[in-house]
């Protein structure tokens, strides 16, 4: 990772988007106000999706956290810029929240994944995770897509792709209240971002998705409104670069 090539700016995204050169991103990865909230600052905004197709590389991927309210209120603004739904994620709280004592209390969030053109293009770097288990099975499976040609396909027993459902505790002490997970937002990065690769996230906050970065070895460009998540950002991900100075990238990924 080349500091000289890792930015984080105070201002407002579609202003800033507007500048970036095109095709500059391998990812963008972002958590955008969703309108259901009493926060000031969360307020329904689409204006700055029509800046992300030209921003991704050919390659690139397109990630949103949101709720469902939020993700279909979006979708079909974001079909209709060329996008195709990938796939959706589970975040699964440890502690839930309802806006309503009539309802079952909500435990989870949404994490979707957007791309243009052939799904085979795409980069994706394939996560796993230990089961316990030995020995292996051999399973027919598609290639590539969901209509790719099927093949023969041996398995490791001892380890299994990582799950679309994550369990994970709310991110706390970081000065904001919507932060997500760093665990998940690193193996997001580390999914649909090739190391040394480049992520923009125009809703930054406080950074989690540059600290997320920096643990994966890529650049990143942040873009954040509020002075105040903007100031609390940068001092945390210099926290982070300075704890990784000195380190190999897999001697800083352990200290996670």
């Amino acid at each position: 990772m080349d500091r000289d090539q890792c930015f984080i700016f105070n201002g407002n995204c579609l202003d800033i988007m507007r500048k970036l050169p095109n095709e500059s991103f391998h990812l963008i990865f972002t958590d955008p106000p969703y309108g259901e909230t009493s926060y000031e600052w969360d307020m329904f905004n689409i204006d700055w999706i029509d800046q992300c197709k030209r921003l991704l590389k050919p390659e690139g991927s397109l990630w949103i956290w949101g709720s469902l309210r939020y993700i279909l209120g979006i979708d079909t603004i974001i079909g209709d810029l060329g996008f195709r739904l990938s796939q959706d994620l589970v975040w699964e709280k440890n502690n839930g929240s309802g806006f309503s004592n009539d309802r079952f209390r909500r435990v989870h969030q949404f994490l979707v994944q957007y791309y243009c053109g052939k799904w085979s293009d795409i980069y994706k770097n394939v996560l796993y995770e230990p089961t316990g288990r030995s020995g292996s099975v051999t399973r027919s499976a598609t290639e590539a897509g969901l209509h790719g040609k099927r093949k023969s396909v041996t398995t490791q027993l001892n380890k299994r792709i990582v799950r679309s459902v994550i369990k994970n505790k709310q991110r706390r002490g970081v000065g904001h209240p919507t932060a997500k997970p760093l665990d998940i937002s690193e193996k997001i990065i580390r999914y649909s971002c090739p190391e040394d690769g480049f992520v923009l996230d125009p809703f930054a906050g406080s950074c989690t998705t540059a600290i997320a970065a920096v643990r994966s070895g890529c650049h990143f460009t942040m873009i954040e409104k509020d002075e105040k998540y903007f100031e609390i950002g940068s001092k945390l991900v210099q926290q982070e670069i300075n704890s990784c100075d000195g380190m190999s990238k897999d001697q800083a990924l352990k200290n996670f």
